[in-house]
């Protein structure tokens, strides 16, 4: 697997990513071994190599790996591409459980998550930030938290209230799993 994960075809590449997390868990040496692939990978120009990098973490980092890509994985989630984005915050809510005192670091690109348009970063940033919120380290930066609550408010009345969008509809309710 970590011979997959070194490869420079994507293709190998895929199959190595994809089937790392089948076959071993948080506590198996071969993540350690995989792990300077991941961080490499984590960095490259490419994103669906990121993204496939980001899954790993986000499905079996536990609290070693998550110390070593928290700077990588952090600076993804500032990323442009919406895919990288969403993934790096699936990743940094993996982090956040398994390494708690990395909330301070994935706690400031929260701060703009109601003006993201794509629903489902928003989705998934929100779950980081409930995560980080109810953590007890997170309780320092609940003042700064609940100054978003009218933002929060103002992009739900908007998701509710906006015109029909089929990309988010199901059965004639606009993104329901967002207003949960």
């Amino acid at each position: 697997v970590v011979k997959l994960l070194a490869a420079q075809d994507i293709v190998a590449k895929r199959i190595g990513y994809l089937s790392l997390p089948l076959l071993v868990d948080e506590s198996h040496e071969v993540l350690t071994l995989a792990e300077n692939h991941i961080k490499k990978d984590l960095v490259n120009s490419n994103p669906f190599v990121q993204c496939l990098a980001l899954n790993v973490v986000a499905n079996i980092a536990g609290s070693d790996m998550s110390s070593d890509v928290l700077g990588e994985t952090t600076a993804l989630l500032t990323s442009s591409n919406l895919h990288v984005k969403k993934k790096a915050t699936l990743a940094a809510l993996r982090i956040v459980q398994k390494f708690p005192r990395a909330i301070r670091n994935v706690i400031d690109p929260l701060e703009s998550c109601f003006a993201e348009r794509n629903h489902g970063v928003i989705i998934c940033q929100v779950a980081l930030m409930c995560e980080a919120l109810s953590a007890p380290e997170g309780a320092e930066y609940l003042a700064k938290f609940r100054a978003l609550i009218p933002a929060a408010s103002r992009s739900l009345k908007n998701l509710v209230m906006s015109t029909y969008a089929s990309d988010h509809d199901v059965n004639n309710i606009a993104d329901p799993f967002m207003q949960v």
